[in-house]
């Protein structure tokens, strides 16, 4: 049996166990998620982004509150689509949460066009406990019509979240400023996603310095898990994306995430976190390696039994007596193979323990903190 169709059975297997909970999301166009509070006396419904690698502030704001940007603090920005803009520079905003009494000096950089006044960042966000402990402080709205789709990525995010894409081992970029689940096209062809092309399906998208590009395509039914929870959702397809796997903030917030599934989280330009990424592909290697020989000597001993079957009666006897005996060895051997493979993946741990290079080589092939590639402005 081949390997593919093994790891196909062991997928099913393990969605149909009782643990695995499945639930139906969509895209959140006619939703807005926000923070309210205060800079300066004036009311903001700031967007709390965990695809924004700092705070941003739209130029309309700025100058409506008098900050003038700190002179040589110019900077360029990425956008979802590996887009660059520049910034004029960083301002310090007095931020206070609606109904506390601490003021949070922020750094923020300008963002020409942004579609939102006030955007809190990931590391703002985590510092402040805003989306775990204070979760209270994050509020939605229904809009009156529906909008175009958001994707305010901006700058280069590093925190990962850990899953499963239709059961491959896999990397999502957890985004509160997304409206929809996004896929990188080259990754989901590279997984054999069926992509519906039809242009009916395309859709608009809005990235946070306004401007707008088009999906290529949607995978639909797809199957998201982490931890024991499993989702079933649609993924727009999106070619220049900046991440393999993009989240919304409709699957983020619903499903209690940043919470609930903290230990699936992990930060790719840290050691320490790629590491116990590393641990547990090892672990998940040994166990499908014990699952996937099952699975083949099942498969083998059906074959042997309707090869017996068809022999000559004469033959039967012999072939049966042969046959358990094979059996009687496998059994008696498997204590061997596991110990084996144990070995095997503990001194692949080793070497992740001890060789830095090894880090290195392991984290570009799984295109984890592989820099981005550039797209003309």
């Amino acid at each position: 049996m081949r390997q593919h169709e093994i790891l196909g059975q062991l997928t099913q297997q393990l969605l149909n166990s009782p643990g695995f909970q499945e639930q139906l999301f969509s895209d959140a166009a006619d939703k807005q998620y926000y923070v309210a509070g205060t800079v300066n006396g004036t009311v903001v419904e700031a967007l709390p982004d965990t695809g924004a690698d700092g705070c941003f502030i739209s130029s309309k704001l700025a100058s409506h509150l008098g900050l003038r940007p700190v002179p040589g603090t110019q900077k360029r920005i990425s956008l979802a689509n590996n887009k660059i803009v520049e910034s004029p520079g960083m301002v310090k905003v007095p931020w206070e949460f609606a109904r506390e009494r601490t003021t949070h000096t922020i750094t923020c950089w300008i963002l020409p066009g942004c579609i939102r006044d006030l955007v809190l960042g990931n590391h703002f966000l985590r510092a402040t406990y805003t989306l775990t402990k204070f979760r209270n402080r994050i509020k939605s709205k229904l809009l009156g019509v529906s909008k175009r789709l958001s994707l305010s990525f901006l700058g280069n995010e590093k925190q990962r979240l850990r899953g499963y894409l239709n059961g491959h081992l896999a990397t999502a970029l957890p985004d509160t400023g997304s409206d929809a689940m996004f896929l990188n096209g080259e990754f989901a062809r590279k997984l054999g996603l069926d992509i519906d092309s039809n242009v009916r399906n395309l859709v608009e998208v809005e990235l946070a310095d306004g401007s707008t590009t088009m999906t290529s395509g949607i995978v639909r039914d797809v199957q998201w898990k982490v931890g024991k929870t499993t989702v079933q959702c649609n993924f727009y397809v999106l070619e220049d994306l900046c991440a393999d796997i993009i989240l919304s903030n409709t699957y983020l917030f619903d499903m209690n995430i940043f919470s609930e599934q903290e230990k699936h989280f992990f930060d790719i330009d840290s050691e320490d976190h790629f590491k116990n990424y590393l641990f547990h592909f090892c672990n998940l290697q040994l166990e499908q390696l014990e699952q996937w020989e099952k699975l083949e000597e099942l498969h083998k001993r059906d074959e042997n039994r309707d090869r017996i079957m068809r022999l000559p009666e004469d033959q039967q006897e012999k072939a049966a007596q042969d046959e358990k005996a094979r059996q009687q060895c496998w059994e008696a051997l498997k204590k061997e193979r596991k110990a084996k493979w144990a070995a095997g993946s503990h001194t692949t741990k080793e070497n992740v323990q001890n060789g830095g290079s090894l880090i290195g080589r392991l984290k570009k092939r799984l295109r984890i903190g592989v820099a981005p590639r550039k797209v003309a402005t």
